[in-house]
């Protein structure tokens, strides 16, 4: 067996996978532009590929002279030549019993050498298929768990890393965190897809959304065009059709899953004050980096009211500018609300955060400095012991 670099290009050609030789080999069945449609007699399945040299993950098969084949119609033959190609693009070979056949009517089997022996061989392939491959696994081993499987069949055109903060928060229990991306990036998919997650494994069947008076209807319609939930908009009519309907319930008992302008709640604390007792599976806030928390006051309305939500709810999502826009305070503050016993004190968290700078520009330095084969600078060797001093053994390791 010998395997070409040809580039697939018509209907019947045979082809092979070299970073899964595991899969055999396959038949061309459908071009469309760039892209073709594989059919894999070994696991009886269609697969797409694209053939654009830079992504590509499959190459035609070469059949070589002496190499024994089945038949798609039964039997067995070896190669006793290689003919021409035909009109359509597809090999013809010469069998040893003289009948000569084009390469859609063989079954090779493709017997991988094994990593090591490719390797020696520099039978290598491009890294762009080696990538695509790993992010392939991946993604099936996120699709093995009911919550991931729903984040990957929402109806978002997702990237990468939204995948990834979605599948990661899915881990925890309960999902408490700040979706602080760059504004653009997507911090409401990142929303979306995690509730569609918390949904299907049951874990968010009462839902609040506090959203900025002018991004309520966009919330309401988002949710529905990505995660397929119709929320209810808790306004006027709503307000009124709960007081009549439900008139020994509070509005946000009436119905399971909200949009509310939390504008509308600081401005109406008598509405405000129905949500005490109300408790909750998800909630979420955007623009959270509207909310200020003060030592000395407990905060604005706004903080307060989302204050007291965070500690009735499981689920917390606090969506906000990125936070290294923000004031080292503030974001505390919103880390405050996702847990109040590990970020109660400013004055640690303040500790905390300077560590962890000084750690980073430490290893940064250290790092610069090891792969330019110098040393360090004496400010640089000195900022090193001083981070490690509370450590004796690594400390006496710096030295």
């Amino acid at each position: 067996m010998s395997a070409t670099s040809h580039i697939p290009n018509a209907v019947g050609q045979l082809i092979w996978c070299p970073s899964d030789p595991s899969l055999g080999t396959g038949v061309v069945t459908v071009r469309d532009g760039s892209r073709i449609t594989v059919r894999f007699a070994r696991l009886q399945e269609d697969r797409m590929y694209t053939t654009r040299t830079r992504e590509l993950g499959v190459v035609r098969y070469a059949l070589s002279v002496g190499e024994r084949v089945d038949l798609r119609g039964g039997g067995a033959a070896k190669i006793s030549a290689r003919l021409p190609e035909d009109a359509s693009g597809c090999a013809r070979y010469r069998l040893d019993s003289g009948a000569e056949v084009l390469e859609t009517e063989l079954l090779p089997t493709v017997r991988d050498a094994g990593a090591k022996e490719r390797l020696a061989g520099l039978d290598l392939v491009h890294p762009e298929v080696v990538r695509a491959r790993l992010q392939g696994l991946q993604l099936a081993a996120c699709g093995r768990r009911s919550g991931h499987a729903a984040v990957l069949g929402a109806r978002v055109a997702w990237l990468p890393h939204q995948i990834d903060v979605a599948t990661r928060a899915l881990e925890h229990e309960p999902v408490r965190q700040v979706l602080a991306d760059e504004v653009g990036l997507g911090k409401t998919v990142e929303a979306a897809l995690i509730y569609a997650g918390l949904r299907h494994e049951g874990r968010a069947t009462r839902v609040l959304i506090l959203t900025p008076e002018s991004l309520a209807v966009q919330w309401l319609g988002e949710m529905y065009r990505k995660a397929h939930e119709l929320l209810v908009l808790l306004d006027d009519e709503r307000l009124s059709d709960a007081a009549r309907d439900f008139p020994e319930l509070s509005p946000f008992e009436a119905h399971q899953r909200m949009v509310v302008s939390l504008d509308r709640l600081v401005a109406d604390p008598e509405l405000a004050m129905q949500l005490d007792g109300v408790g909750w599976d998800l909630v979420i806030c955007d623009e959270a980096h509207h909310l200020r928390w003060r030592p000395k006051d407990g905060g604005n309305p706004a903080y307060r009211l989302v204050e007291g939500l965070a500690a009735r709810s499981r689920h917390l999502l606090l969506l906000t500018a990125t936070p290294m826009a923000l004031d080292p305070l503030e974001y505390h503050a919103l880390l405050r609300l996702l847990d109040p016993l590990r970020f109660d004190d400013p004055a640690a968290f303040s500790a905390l955060s300077g560590r962890a700078a000084t750690l980073r520009d430490v290893a940064l330095a250290v790092g610069l400095a090891a792969k330019a084969g110098t040393p360090l600078t004496a400010p640089q060797g000195k900022a090193l012991l001083a981070a490690l001093k509370d450590d004796p053994e690594d400390f006496a390791a710096a030295r």
